[in-house]
């Protein structure tokens, strides 16, 4: 149980990681590629605003001022670094209203040819009126002589950049997460020390007090066997009967926890025919001679399971006899299967209680407060189940919905 949890812990902790790591990766490179597109951005509307060219005297500072361009019209690149006109890598082309085109690509080599050019322009004209193809960004409007200026700026440095910093950080981070796995994994150890030793007290506990409990048991039954063969069979006599045999139980249940409990694997795991198992736990118990309780059985035949079929047994008992002893008329049991899996169902009319999902009836020694002082147990037969079922892989669910009472295996 303790490792299950420790397990459980290390996966939740892990994806938890993830998932913060992954949301700062994203956000950190998502905003790296979009100061890319931003700074060639800035750039393409300043080639705009200039006819699809950088005017040198902008970068020129004045012999007897502050260094800002000379131009008011162009403040875009006040304080701007001169060298990037020298540095910025772009061609423009132009398209007049009678569609002649005229290609600026003065400052670029890597398109050798003005088709190729006119062709980009042509495919930036179908998209939207900013955007990327290839490497280039490009931006295009029109003037109020009907003339089209696209403008393309090659961000093939800045993007390599960016795809750097996303390999590097990817690489990274992988390490960086398989070191927490490991922190993480080390730790658990230690973070589950006191559970595991408290968990193991509980287990040492409860098997010291089954078996200290079962002397005093007998001597009490011997005796009260005693007083009916002397004095005769009276109330308390049988009173005492009843409570030793409840104890008995009680003891026996507790037992079988702690070897379940203990348990990590199946000791007969077989195939056997799980339809006529349940058929056989339904004749032997009770159930079927209740008249006073409607009774509504549906289990389909030929259905195989691997598991081990006296627990199986023994599962099927403990779920069928708590639904006889907290139903007040009805109790309806179900065996199918889907596609994937095999489904058990039992399911009974109950006292007041609230809907939704009610696991908790699996926790040791739990016991609704509404039926505690009506109906007589001991809050252990469920754990069993859940033992039995966690020792099977499967899963095991309780639920309500208008006061009927749902327990539901899934193998």
């Amino acid at each position: 149980m303790i490792k299950r949890l420790r397990i459980k812990f290390v996966i939740i902790s892990m994806i938890s990681i993830l998932i913060v790591l992954s949301i700062i990766m994203i956000g950190i490179n998502i905003s790296n590629y979009q100061s890319v597109a931003n700074d060639a951005d800035k750039i393409l509307e300043t080639l705009y605003k200039n006819g699809g060219d950088f005017w040198k005297n902008d970068f020129i500072p004045k012999e007897d001022g502050p260094k800002e361009m000379d131009n008011p019209d162009t403040g875009d690149f006040k304080n701007k670094n001169p060298e990037m006109m020298y540095e910025t890598r772009f061609f423009t082309v132009k398209i007049d209203k009678d569609k002649n085109y005229t290609v600026l690509m003065d400052n670029i080599k890597a398109v050798t040819t003005e088709e190729s050019a006119i062709e980009y322009a042509n495919n930036a004209l179908g998209h939207s009126n900013k955007g990327y193809i290839g490497v280039y960004r490009y931006y295009y409007g029109t003037s109020e002589d009907g003339t089209t200026t696209v403008i393309f700026v090659d961000c093939n440095k800045g993007l390599d950049n960016a795809k750097s910093f996303l390999m590097a950080s990817l690489i990274i981070s992988s390490i960086g997460y398989v070191c927490v796995f490991l922190l993480i994994l080390l730790a658990s150890k230690y973070v589950f020390k006191p559970v595991d030793e408290a968990y193991l007290k509980q287990k040492r506990f409860i098997s010291n007090a089954s078996h200290e409990l079962k002397t005093p048991l007998t001597i009490i039954s011997a005796n009260n066997e005693l007083i009916e063969m002397i004095h005769g069979a009276d109330e308390s006599t049988d009173a005492i009967n009843r409570q030793v045999k409840k104890l008995n139980q009680m003891v026996s249940s507790l037992s079988l926890l702690t070897k379940l409990s203990e348990k990590n694997k199946l000791d007969n795991k077989q195939i056997f025919n799980l339809s006529d198992t349940i058929n056989d736990v339904i004749a032997d118990s009770c159930i079927l001679n209740n008249e006073s309780k409607k009774i509504e059985i549906k289990v389909n035949e030929n259905i195989n399971y691997e598991g081990e079929e006296g627990l199986i047994r023994q599962l099927i008992s403990i779920i069928i006899d708590n639904a006889v002893k907290y139903s007040i008329n009805n109790i309806s049991i179900f065996l199918y299967q889907d596609s994937k899996d095999i489904i058990f169902e039992c399911m009974n009319d109950c006292y007041e209680i609230e809907d939704g999902i009610h696991n908790e009836v699996f926790e040791r020694f739990y016991r609704n407060d509404n039926i505690r002082s009506k109906i007589e147990g001991s809050g252990i037969g469920l754990s069993i189940a859940k033992e039995i079922t966690d020792l099977h892989k499967a899963s095991i669910s309780a639920s309500s919905v208008n006061n009927t009472f749902k327990i539901k295996i899934i193998f």
